[in-house]
């Protein structure tokens, strides 16, 4: 007999169950999408095949070791195909600017992009010291097929609205600095559907640390 009714009790699970069915009734939550640990000297970590229409937002977070001696940023790409994804080198314009202090004197720091990337940079107020590491999140919001934007003093386009965080040991001053900002992904002239994502450092390469991608389902 089906049980359809549990007591205000609760249920006791200290035991091993299978579920072979479908719940449903849960609310929309966030899924790991993908997750790697990172060794010395790689060069790029790549998540290809893990975007899709399911995901109305996707929440990228990671910290990271820097090369010692080579000042850097992080760089994010976009990836297309699916399984056997390419970078988008081009058509992906990103507007984008953060806001940022310095630690040891909370001096304001600020600056901005105005579409010269295909990809999102972190960050833009400061530089990476060599050696240093950069914890960071970024979140996108219909980063897989984007929202087409009507007309208003630019023609119609997919456009990808986000933000993100980060901190790190700056190259100005060198001293600890943190941050935050706002990005838009503006692929006109082209359409793109987007289902991956390559992480990869302006200069040197990644010595540790590792990297996670979570999408929250649509309802």
């Amino acid at each position: 007999m089906a049980l359809t009714k549990v007591q205000a009790e609760g249920v006791n699970l200290a035991d091993t169950f299978a579920f072979t069915g479908t719940v449903t009734g849960t609310p929309a939550e966030f899924v790991k999408l993908g997750h790697q640990n990172i060794s010395a000297d790689t060069t790029e970590v790549i998540f290809d095949n893990i975007i899709t229409s399911d995901y109305g937002e996707i929440f990228a977070t990671g910290d990271v070791a820097t090369t010692s001696g080579t000042d850097c940023h992080m760089h994010i790409h976009y990836r297309t195909g699916g399984g056997s994804g390419s970078t988008l080198s081009s058509n992906m314009a990103h507007y984008q600017g953060d806001w940022a202090n310095r630690a040891a004197a909370g001096d304001f720091q600020g600056n901005v992009l105005n579409g010269s990337n295909a990809y999102l940079k972190l960050a833009t107020a400061s530089t990476i010291k060599g050696g240093a590491n950069i914890g960071f999140e970024a979140s996108w919001r219909s980063l897989h097929s984007g929202v087409t934007a009507g007309a208003t003093n630019v023609s119609s386009r997919e456009i990808r609205n986000g933000n993100f965080a980060w901190s790190f040991h700056a190259t100005n001053a060198n001293d600890s600095h943190g941050g935050n900002g706002w990005f838009r992904a503006d692929s006109s002239p082209s359409t793109h559907t987007i289902t991956g994502l390559r992480f990869v450092l302006s200069s040197g390469n990644m010595q540790d640390g590792s990297i996670s991608v979570y999408g929250k389902k649509i309802t």
